[in-house]
C-alpha cells in the first residue's frame, strides 16, 4: 500500500486576513495582561498560571490546527469574563476597553 501525503490547502484571502486578525488580538490580549501585571506587581508563579492558558495553545496555531483555535476560543472566555469585570470597575480605561476589544 502506498501512503499518500496530504497536501495542505492554499488559504484564500478572507481566511488569512481572519488569522492576521486573530494573531493581533491575541497579541494585544497579552500585551494588555502584561502591562496589567506589571503596574500591579503580579508575582511570577501567578503570571505563569494567567498566561498558561494562552501560550499552551500558540504551537497548534502556529500549525493551523482547527482544533488549538477552538479551543483558543473557548479559553479566551475566561479573559472576555475578566475584561467584562475590569470595564465596570474602570469604565474610563483605555486599557480595559482595548483588551475587550482583542477578547471580542
Amino acid at each position: 500500500m502506498t501512503e499518500h501525503a496530504v497536501k495542505p490547502t492554499p488559504r484564500g484571502a478572507s481566511v488569512a486576513w481572519i488569522f492576521a486578525g486573530m494573531w493581533c488580538a491575541l497579541l494585544i490580549l497579552l500585551a494588555t495582561q502584561l502591562l496589567d501585571a506589571w503596574q500591579r506587581s503580579v508575582p511570577p508563579v501567578l503570571l505563569f498560571f494567567w498566561f498558561a492558558p494562552l501560550l499552551i495553545l500558540v504551537p497548534g496555531i502556529l500549525r493551523d490546527r482547527l482544533r488549538s483555535v477552538t479551543w483558543m476560543s473557548f479559553v479566551s472566555l475566561m479573559y472576555f469574563i475578566w475584561a467584562i469585570l475590569r470595564i465596570f470597575a474602570e469604565p474610563y480605561s483605555p486599557r480595559a476597553q482595548v483588551e475587550l476589544g482583542a477578547v471580542i
